[in-house]
């Protein structure tokens, strides 16, 4: 299982998605300012839903890793090369339903990538 997504929700406050630095940060564990917080359980609940209980002590379709640094929060799921393109549509479709964005580093796409609009006040 070498294929990697990751999911994330984009910031409000920032112009673009800087989704290669964000990647990289989370890498190494840590958060970036194109992050903003999301519900990390529902997500995983959604994931469970469709692929199963997910662990990195059993052979499933996929391995998930999650991590929360200064109130952001991520995951990264880990799949088959060969299994890539089911999953990542699988995957993305429930992170777009929660309005999240997933990012595919190894082919440099991202699904969901929708600047947030701005707020008008009345």
């Amino acid at each position: 299982m070498s294929y990697d997504l990751a999911i994330w929700k984009r910031s409000e406050t920032t112009k673009t998605a800087m989704l290669a630095e964000a990647f990289k940060c989370i890498c190494d564990g840590g958060s970036h300012r194109a992050m903003a917080p999301f519900d990390l359980a529902a997500l995983e609940s959604a994931l469970k839903r469709e692929f199963g209980d997910y662990s990195t002590a059993t052979e499933g379709e996929i391995l998930c890793e999650s991590g929360t640094a200064q109130g952001v929060g991520w995951l990264v799921v880990h799949c088959a090369h060969s299994a890539a393109a089911s999953i990542s549509q699988r995957v993305a479709s429930i992170a777009l339903s929660q309005g999240l964005l997933v990012y595919d580093p190894q082919r440099t796409v991202v699904f969901g990538n929708k600047r947030p609009s701005k707020k008008h006040a009345r």
